[in-house]
């Protein structure tokens, strides 16, 4: 007679687990690659990441050390620096700029009031850390975001003017709020955009 419960035993295998290759990578160019954190400097950046604001609300300044810009200065700096070793490492060609905006809510005559370069592409490591530390001294206002993105948009338009184009543009927006706009963002908005208004967008003059 048959059994009705059979057990069968077969070695384990240990064959083909692991897998190594050879890679030559001494004539391999690693991607040319541009990023620009663009930071708020607006006043909410003042106070802590769990403070619930709504437009009009008096600004209370956390501790320092527990505010929203702290956070942002202290993460962008760890990113500045990590980023910075991968280029030494050899595994990137890295370039890294710096925008800030955020300006009072009475619009200014020139664009250079909302936005600026903090640190071109030509900046060095500790040029790029000195001025993001700057940022905890920083924060001012309202939320001109749009001139942010342009100023850094700006920056990658010179570098293609000028040859030196990248592979990879980045930009890493640190914000922590919707915008907020007067007419005169909305005027150099709807110059750069081509008279196109994204969803959602809302002005007064």
């Amino acid at each position: 007679a048959t059994p009705d419960v059979a057990a069968l035993f077969i070695p384990a295998c240990s064959a083909a687990t692991r897998i190594t290759a050879d890679v030559d990578t001494a004539n391999v160019e690693p991607p040319r690659v541009d990023i620009v954190f663009v930071t708020d400097l607006s006043a909410s950046m003042l106070v802590a990441p769990e403070t619930h604001l709504e437009q009009g609300d008096t600004i209370h300044a956390a501790p320092l050390g527990q505010r929203r810009i702290d956070y942002v200065v202290d993460a962008t700096t760890q990113a500045i620096e990590d980023l910075s070793e991968a280029e030494n490492a050899g595994s990137v060609n890295l370039r890294t700029a710096l925008v800030s905006f955020g300006v009072a809510a009475d619009p200014y005559p020139d664009p250079s009031a909302y936005a600026h370069v903090d640190a071109g592409f030509d900046a060095t490591e500790q040029e790029l850390i000195a001025a993001v530390r700057s940022y905890l001294t920083s924060p001012m206002g309202g939320t001109s975001t749009y001139t942010g993105i342009d100023e850094a948009i700006g920056l990658f338009e010179a570098s293609e003017a000028a040859g030196d184009d990248a592979d990879v543009k980045i930009i890493v927006l640190l914000s922590d709020g919707e915008p907020s706009y007067n007419q005169f963002i909305r005027e150099l908005y709807l110059q750069r955009s081509g008279g196109r208004i994204p969803p959602g967008y809302r002005c007064s003059d």
